[in-house]
C-alpha cells in the first residue's frame, strides 16, 4: 500500500477508461483498473508521482496474482518523476516500485482488461415473468484484485426497450434506463408488450439488440372524464382538462375528486396489448366487498348507474389478466358525490357587464328543478327545469324595469332531499 507519496497511472494511445468499483476505491489508490477497447501501437503505460525523482525504479507484470511478480526490464523509462512502460498487454496486470527519497518502498499496481462487448443476453423461455425479468449476459470481463481471486466487472449499458404506458394521458412507446451488471441485469418493470431489448456502451459505442421478448404481463392506464359542469355548480376542486373543457382523472395518480349529481362518466381502459381478461368493479369502500361487476372495454355515458349518482363516496377498480399466466394488473380511482345544497341570490345585474348578468341558483347533486318568477301583480315572468339556464331579467324579449320580483323553487337532491325556496329577487339595471 501506498505510503505519503502518491501516483497516478494513463494510458497514452488507446481507446481505454478508468473501472472502480467498491474494492478499488478501499485500496486508497494502490491498484488502478482500466477498460480498453483498444491498444495502438505507440500505446504507453504511463506513471506520474508527486516525488522529484523514482528512486530505484522497477516495473512488474503479473497475470493470476498480485503476489506473484515477474520484473520487467525492456521498454521501460525513468524521467524525473515519471515512468514510461512501453507496448502494454491487455487482460494483464502492472506494477511500479521505487524507493523513496526519506527511505521505505513505495508501490502501485494496474490492471488492464480487455473490452468485450456484449455477444449474448438470454432469458429463460419456458416460463413466463410477471414482476422482474433476469437476462443473463456474456461474455463477463474480470480483472485481478491485490489479494484473492479474479473479480467480476460490472459493465455499464444503456438499456432501451419498447413499453406500453402513459403518463398524464399521453402514450409512452419506448424507455431507457442504465443497468449496471456483471453477468445478470434485471429488468425492475417487465414490459407489458413484445419487445427487444437494445444494449449500449456508451463508452465505446457498442450495440447489441436481443431477440424479442414475449410479454405475459399486463397493466393498465384507464382515466375518467366527467362530464362538465355548469358556471353555477359548485365545484370543490380543479381538475386537470381536456381540449373539451371536461375533467379529465387518470387513476393511480391520487385518482379523487368531488362532484355532485346527476354525473356522467366516461371511462377508458387503455389496456396493453396482452390483457386478455377485464373485469370493472364498483363499490362504495376501498374493500371492494358487494361490488358490481362490468365487463366492458371502456365504460361510456354511465350516467344511469345509480351506484354513481347517489352521495357518498364511489371506488373503481379494473383488474386486468392474461390467462397464459398468472399476471394480473389492478388500477383504483375514487370519487364522492357531495349532498344536494342550493343556495338563491337575492340580486343581480342584467347590464351586460358579464358580472351577474343573470339570475342563477349555486347548487350540488340537484336532480329534479323547477323555477318560477313572477312580477309584483303576480304575472308569472319566467319559467324553467333546467337548473343551468338561469334568468336574464326580460319577458317575451322585452327587459323588464328595475324592480322586486317573486320566485318560488322546488328542487329535489340525489340524495332524496327537497328544497321549496320562496323569496324575493331584486332585478337592479345599473349602468354599466
Amino acid at each position: 500500500m501506498p505510503g505519503f507519496a502518491t501516483g497516478s497511472f494513463s494510458l497514452t494511445s488507446a481507446d481505454a477508461v478508468p473501472y472502480t468499483d467498491s474494492y478499488i476505491k478501499s485500496t486508497d489508490g494502490a491498484l488502478s483498473v482500466y477498460l480498453v477497447n483498444a491498444l495502438e501501437s505507440d500505446a504507453s503505460l504511463e506513471f506520474v508521482s508527486d516525488q522529484d525523482s523514482l528512486y530505484e525504479c522497477k516495473w512488474f507484470s503479473f497475470d493470476e496474482s498480485a503476489e506473484n511478480l515477474t520484473e520487467l526490464t525492456a521498454n521501460v523509462s525513468v524521467k524525473a518523476g515519471t515512468s514510461k512502460l512501453m507496448n502494454p498487454a491487455l487482460d494483464k496486470g502492472y506494477a511500479i516500485q521505487y524507493t523513496k527519497p526519506e527511505g521505505g518502498e513505495e508501490m502501485y499496481y494496474v490492471w488492464l482488461t480487455k473490452f468485450l462487448p456484449i455477444s449474448s443476453a438470454k432469458w429463460l423461455t419456458d416460463q413466463y415473468y410477471c414482476s422482474y425479468l433476469p437476462i443473463k449476459i456474456s461474455p463477463v470481463m474480470t480483472y485481478i484484485p491485490l489479494s484473492g481471486y479474479a473479480t467480476t466487472i460490472k459493465r455499464e449499458e444503456e438499456l432501451t426497450y419498447n413499453v406500453f404506458e402513459f403518463q398524464s394521458g399521453k402514450r409512452i412507446e419506448n424507455k431507457t434506463e442504465l443497468v449496471v451488471a456483471d453477468s445478470m441485469f434485471y429488468v425492475a418493470d417487465v414490459p407489458t408488450m413484445n419487445t427487444s431489448f437494445k444494449l449500449t456502451n456508451a463508452d465505446f459505442n457498442t450495440i447489441f439488440v436481443t431477440d424479442t421478448f414475449q410479454s405475459y404481463v399486463v397493466n393498465a392506464f384507464p382515466k375518467i372524464v366527467t362530464d362538465e359542469k355548469a358556471l353555477n355548480e359548485i365545484d370543490e376542486k380543479n381538475l386537470e382538462k381536456d381540449e373539451n373543457g371536461n375533467a379529465v382523472l387518470y387513476f393511480n395518480s391520487g385518482s379523487s375528486f368531488r362532484s355532485s349529481a346527476p354525473l356522467t362518466l366516461q371511462i377508458t381502459s387503455n389496456m396493453s396489448p396482452t390483457v386478455t381478461e377485464f373485469q370493472w368493479h364498483f363499490a362504495a369502500d376501498s374493500s371492494f366487498r358487494g361490488a358490481k361487476i362490468y365487463s366492458q372495454k371502456s365504460l361510456q355515458n354511465i350516467y344511469n348507474f345509480n351506484e354513481l349518482n347517489s352521495t357518498g363516496k364511489h371506488w373503481i377498480k379494473l383488474v386486468v389478466k392474461n390467462s397464459k399466466s398468472e399476471c394480473d394488473h389492478s388500477s383504483v380511482a375514487h370519487f364522492e358525490i357531495k349532498g344536494s345544497e342550493l343556495y338563491v341570490p337575492n340580486t343581480f345585474t342584467p347590464n351586460g357587464d358579464g358580472t351577474n348578468d343573470k339570475f342563477m341558483v349555486s347548487y350540488k347533486s340537484i336532480t329534479e328543478f323547477d323555477c318560477r318568477i313572477y312580477n309584483q301583480w303576480g304575472r308569472k315572468v319566467y319559467e324553467s327545469t333546467d337548473i343551468t339556464e338561469g334568468w336574464d331579467g326580460t319577458y317575451k324579449d322585452d327587459e323588464l324595469p328595475t324592480g322586486a320580483y317573486f320566485c318560488v323553487i322546488k328542487a329535489k337532491g340525489a340524495d332524496g332531499k327537497e328544497f321549496n325556496e320562496k323569496q324575493t329577487i331584486n332585478l337592479v339595471r345599473s349602468s354599466k
